[in-house]
């Protein structure tokens, strides 16, 4: 059995980790959590899941924008690790594409424009 308690050489198959500037779906939907006032402009929260809908089905802000390139993938990533990988910095392009406006819920009606948060 692999004693996981010691300190080691890092298994092969496992990709380096990316550095702090970048992360998955999560870490996206924190940053835009943390950029805008969600629930003044109308909506929840984003999730996760709202993030890789936007990404999987290259949803178009209201400027008619796709959503930001991963900056990295991994095609078999370890269990926990994400697929893709994206700039999650103050400066990122998530925030500039979010800031335009994005779908309404319930299948996009309208649009909406996030408040930022001072």
């Amino acid at each position: 059995m692999l004693d996981l308690t010691q300190d080691g050489p890092r298994p092969a198959h496992r990709p380096p980790r990316p550095p702090a500037a970048t992360g998955g779906y999560t870490a996206v939907a924190r940053l835009l959590n943390e950029a805008f006032d969600w629930e003044a402009s109308g909506r929840r929260p984003v999730r996760r899941q709202q993030v890789q809908a936007w990404h999987k089905y290259g949803v178009l802000n209201q400027l008619g924008q796709l959503p930001p390139s991963p900056v990295q993938t991994d095609p078999d990533p370890v269990h926990t690790y994400p697929t893709w990988i994206f700039d999650t910095t103050a400066e990122s392009e998530w925030i500039t594409w979010a800031a335009a406006g994005v779908p309404g819920p319930n299948g996009g009606q309208g649009w909406v424009v996030p408040a930022r948060r001072p």
